[in-house]
């Protein structure tokens, strides 16, 4: 702990396994850094912030996804923690990294905008809670309850990194990397299928069954996200968007304009982008 905020107590409740332990903490505003060292390099964490606000900053790799979590895997990078309001309430789980084996932590399939859902997080989070709550001293109680703590830890980290691809659609699977990585100009049905390990036909196949095309849906990308480009840049030329959102040609541009129009008021089409502004 390097500073926490004048006359306000930090509270915790642990509860500590062979390889795993659970934290459920109280603190007001403050900074904790974290100097990894050989007994804690193997080591990964995933938190959630219940209540306040957490930031946390590292040269390693963090997974940050919406209600408020983070998942730190093992590493030797330092890492900071912020706690950001008056008053903050974090569980978190430090796991030994074999416990992380078979989780795909490679964030292939991470996408930092997509929150958990909350009915997902909520039974987890309870359990937790419980978990930092109670005592047990009796070892025919413990080994079952770590193993179902185990199970918790797994599911959360799941849950963060997105970390079993099995479990979505190639279609889904491949729309998140179409959001990710539509500003590349060279996108193509044969590179996101390289991507995905699936031949071209499988693909589109896949997006067929969902009545669209690979290229349809990265058309329709690149146009909304040209629409909130001249929400942000009005200015902006035609040659200018076309270039930010990986249209190869100011042509491709202004025809995904005429196809895919946004709902609201005002709309942008190929015709009034480069008009005068006033």
């Amino acid at each position: 702990m390097e500073s926490l905020a004048d006359e306000q107590a930090l509270r915790a409740q642990i509860t500590r396994f062979s390889d795993i332990t659970f934290v459920h903490v109280t603190l007001p505003r403050s900074k904790v850094v974290w100097r990894r060292d050989q007994i804690s390099l193997d080591r990964g964490l995933v938190m959630a912030c219940l209540v306040g606000g957490l930031e946390v900053e590292s040269a390693g790799v963090v997974f940050r996804k919406p209600p408020g979590l983070f998942l730190i895997p093992p590493g030797l990078q330092e890492v900071v923690f912020h706690s950001t309001a008056e008053n903050n309430e974090i569980l978190y789980i430090s796991m030994h990294s074999r416990l992380m084996n078979g989780l795909d932590l490679s964030g292939t399939q991470y996408d930092p905008a997509a929150p958990v859902p909350g009915g997902l997080l909520a039974p987890l989070f309870s359990f937790m809670r419980t978990v930092c709550a109670i005592s047990v001293n009796e070892s025919a109680l413990v080994a079952p309850l770590e193993t179902a703590a185990t199970e918790v830890a797994r599911s959360l980290v799941r849950l963060v990194a997105d970390g079993v691809p099995s479990e979505l659609s190639l279609f889904t699977q491949t729309m998140r990397v179409i959001a990710r990585e539509y500003s590349r100009p060279h996108m193509s049905t044969a590179s996101l299928a390289k991507n995905a390990g699936r031949s071209e036909r499988t693909l589109q196949a896949a997006f067929a069954v969902e009545g669209t095309s690979v290229m349809r849906e990265v058309r329709a990308m690149r146009a909304r996200a040209s629409h909130e480009y001249l929400r942000a840049k009005p200015k902006a030329t035609t040659a200018e968007v076309a270039s930010a959102v990986g249209f190869g040609s100011v042509s491709s541009l202004t025809r995904a304009l005429r196809e895919f129009q946004p709902e609201g008021p005002r709309q942008h089409t190929a015709d009034t982008i480069d008009q005068p502004h006033e």
